[in-house]
């Protein structure tokens, strides 16, 4: 492991560069956002998804053929447990175990030793995860059956491992979000330019939401009450958008223009202190560009408060590709491709 590189920045900050990162605090008055990049390590392999626990005390990262659990103080790993595919990971609300889904299988890990403590079926194939807040299903997303020009959400009992139900959506699917309440579950339709709206307790599609083209990444606020939907034409900058979405009323509420490629995004369930404003949770957007850019926007005003330049060594090209902010705190955990090279993983403490 590399040591720890911290970088206080204050007063107004327009393009400065530290230690090889670069920070900007856009119409930001006094002192921005304290951004603390505490280390990078290598990941073998590409990493494909990265998840917190919900202690915040480990980070899980998976990088296709394995599942890694590292310790997110140190940034050592704990365990590597070898699986057939894993495209993504989630975590049980407990935090006793960990699912990871690729091909046509989802794997259950002990969370404290990585054993494999079950392999489930899914026949729709996996893309996606995501448990229930009660801990008793998992719903994986995949593409469907070659014959079929739609996706599956395939249902899951967490204790048996058997098929409850299977749910149809829109073709080529892209990612899979459950809300707090766990009452209504949102599929993001890259195929059709749509959010799918389904009741989760009946398992049926409630409606389903036009977006604008090329939907890329979607979050919900901690609350539930506004689902986030990030759009990115390939290098149509002008077009970069966000689109909100009020859950209750199932309607598109606005869009507003994003100067940034987001990648990924997440919603802060913890407090940002950015400048002299207090974002609280639910009110800070984060997210990621395709290329090396972690971004903080104020959802209030609509405004990027802070870009933040990581740049983890890499001899080949490089992408962030991975983002999971942890529980409870203001921590984020990037991923990293290096074509040819192992990946990595970046600790950033946004304030």
């Amino acid at each position: 492991m590399r040591g720890i590189r911290l970088i206080a920045l204050t007063g107004a900050i327009a393009g400065v560069t530290l230690a090889g990162t670069s920070v900007i605090g856009a119409g930001l008055s006094g002192p921005a956002l304290a951004a603390t990049v505490r280390d990078t390590v290598e990941v073998p392999g590409t990493p494909t998804a990265v998840t917190v626990s919900p202690s915040g005390s480990q980070v899980y990262v998976a990088n296709g053929r394995s599942v890694l659990a590292i310790d997110a103080d140190t940034l050592q790993t704990a365990w590597t447990t070898p699986v057939a595919s894993a495209t993504d990971l989630a975590t049980a609300p407990s935090g006793s175990r960990i699912y990871a889904g690729g091909g046509t299988r989802v794997v259950a890990i002990d969370a404290a030793s990585g054993e494999i403590l079950r392999t489930m079926s899914v026949k729709a194939g996996v893309e996606a995860l995501a448990v229930t807040p009660d801990g008793r299903q998992v719903w994986a997303l995949g593409p469907g059956p070659k014959a079929v020009p739609h996706g599956v959400i395939t249902v899951l009992d967490a204790v048996s491992g058997r098929t409850v139900d299977t749910i149809n959506v829109g073709p080529i699917p892209k990612d899979l979000v459950i809300s707090p309440s766990g009452a209504r579950a949102y599929v993001l339709g890259w195929g059709s330019d749509s959010v799918w709206v389904i009741n989760a307790k009946s398992r049926t599609v409630m409606s389903k939401l036009k977006v604008r083209p090329w939907p890329e990444a979607m979050a919900v606020n901690p609350d539930g009450s506004r689902l986030l939907v990030s759009h990115s034409p390939p290098g149509v900058q002008r077009a970069y958008a966000v689109t909100t979405i009020n859950t209750e009323q199932r309607a598109v509420t606005g869009v507003f223009r994003n100067p940034a490629d987001l990648a990924a995004i997440s919603v802060n369930q913890a407090e940002l202190q950015v400048g002299t404003t207090a974002l609280s949770a639910g009110r800070a957007l984060v997210g990621i560009t395709d290329d090396t850019e972690l971004v903080v926007i104020d959802l209030a005003t609509q405004q990027t408060a802070v870009v933040l330049d990581i740049r983890p060594a890499c001899a080949g090209v490089l992408s962030l590709n991975g983002l999971a902010l942890s529980p409870g705190t203001s921590r984020a955990y990037v991923t990293a491709e290096c074509l040819g090279h192992p990946g990595t993983l970046t600790a950033v403490d946004l304030s």
